[in-house]
């Protein structure tokens, strides 16, 4: 039943987004919503690069990945401070104009960012970080985007796996594991924290005879 799959080229250096073509091959594309982004250079150790010239070189290569002409929802990954907003959201404003994408988001932005992007095309959507163990978006995001009618899909919604429900003991990760790169959760000085959390996420879900994760969405 599900109809909506959102990935990015930095997710396998481009595998994810070939793993999702070929899934989606032979379906009716008109029943599927696809959602990619742009932004990170993968031939670059994903450094940030929203230029004009490198999207237009994405788009062409996450299509190909997919198996697809168009893309429904096109994100920005991350802000690029090193190239104008503007040269940024005019370039994927052309796209939308001309069928390659249908729609365009970010994630990862301010409120202030957002605002400055929506000068240049229309954005629909953002993609923040948002879970029990990481609520700030409460603050400003969530309220600015009921104002302007921006949609939010969050990500890192179960917290890298730490609201899961599978781990009892803090796990001890491998370095390399972007679970202990990117999210702070699993880190010593924050499992007790995480771990209290968990209780009450399992005393809920116990309560209506769901797993823990559930509780935790």
């Amino acid at each position: 039943g599900i109809t909506t799959i959102d990935t990015a080229p930095c997710y396998g250096a481009g595998h994810s987004e070939e793993v999702v073509g070929k899934a989606i091959k032979g379906r009716k594309r008109e029943d599927i919503i696809l959602a990619t982004k742009v932004g990170l250079d993968i031939y670059n150790d994903n450094r940030r690069d929203s230029s004009a010239k490198k999207i237009q070189a994405e788009v062409e290569e996450s299509l190909t990945r997919l198996g697809t002409d168009y893309i429904d929802l096109y994100q920005v990954h991350w802000p690029d401070t090193e190239t104008p907003f503007e040269e940024t959201f005019t370039k994927l404003n052309e796209l939308r104009e001309s069928g390659k994408v249908r729609y365009i988001g970010v994630s990862n932005f301010s409120p202030a960012q957002t605002e400055e992007a929506a000068q240049y095309c229309q954005i629909v959507s953002t993609q923040p970080q948002y879970s029990l163990l990481t609520r700030q978006i409460e603050e400003d995001l969530l309220p600015y985007c009921r104002e302007k009618e921006i949609g939010v899909l969050s990500y890192g919604s179960i917290a890298g796996g730490a609201l899961s429900g599978k781990y009892k003991d803090r796990p001890v990760l491998e370095e390399n594991d972007e679970r202990a790169s990117f999210y702070e959760f699993f880190r010593e000085e924050k499992w007790a924290y995480t771990r209290a959390m968990l209780d009450v996420l399992e005393e809920i879900a116990q309560a209506h005879g769901r797993p823990t994760v559930q509780a935790a969405i």
